[in-house]
């Protein structure tokens, strides 16, 4: 992979501390939801966790921005 490959491919995915910044949780409760399957785009590559830029936006435009708490319905 070339460097330009790389850095276009980081910049589609995001680290453990990226998605914890980016829902302003802590990066425990961001291995939590992993591991409960409450978190879209997720990607293991051996003990590497990287998590769809694109997954997470969708979601949290689609509302689920707050992690822990219930949906609510209208």
């Amino acid at each position: 992979m070339s460097a330009a490959e790389q850095n276009e491919y980081e910049s589609d995915v995001l680290t453990v501390d990226e998605v914890a910044a980016k829902l302003r949780v802590t990066r425990a409760l961001v291995y939590t939801m992993i591991r409960r399957k409450k978190l879209p785009g997720v990607r293991r590559m051996g003990r590497v966790i990287r998590v769809s830029r694109a997954a997470i936006d969708q979601w949290i435009a689609e509302g689920d921005s707050r992690p822990g708490r219930p949906r609510e319905t209208p």
